[in-house]
């Protein structure tokens, strides 16, 4: 059994007519209220959803210090992907200010390079 609905109902109608009108979901198509022709329903939802979080970091980003997170030549690394930067952050034993002092989640090797740009004592991983 289809629920029926009573609601205001964004509309619009070939006379220019623009608006919600009030009515029974059963009721379609809805008079409008300047002519009393049938009306079209408007669709008000957002055309894409603001919470998505995506992996690439569009135009890049500019790592400009920090070794190992640079260029070997000390030049500014460009990174286009968070995976990508957060790979080469858990390598070298850097964190994001800000984020909490565990390793990113995101697939590496498992092996440091550096400790946080020093270099590795002996037997250290």
């Amino acid at each position: 059994m289809a629920r029926i609905t009573l609601r205001e109902w964004p509309s619009e109608c070939g006379c220019g007519f623009v608006g919600k009108i009030r009515g029974w979901s059963n009721e379609f198509p809805l008079p409008c209220p300047k002519c009393g022709a049938a009306t079209d329903l408007v669709d008000e939802r957002p055309k894409y959803s603001p919470m998505i979080a995506t992996d690439s970091l569009v135009g890049g980003l500019e790592v400009p210090h920090g070794k190992g997170v640079i260029n070997p030549d000390g030049s500014p690394k460009k990174y286009y992907s968070k995976t990508d930067l957060y790979r080469a952050l858990n390598e070298n034993g850097w964190n994001v200010v800000g984020d909490s002092p565990q390793e990113y989640r995101v697939s590496w090797s498992g092996k440091r390079k550096t400790n946080g740009g020093l270099p590795l004592k002996d037997g250290e991983e």
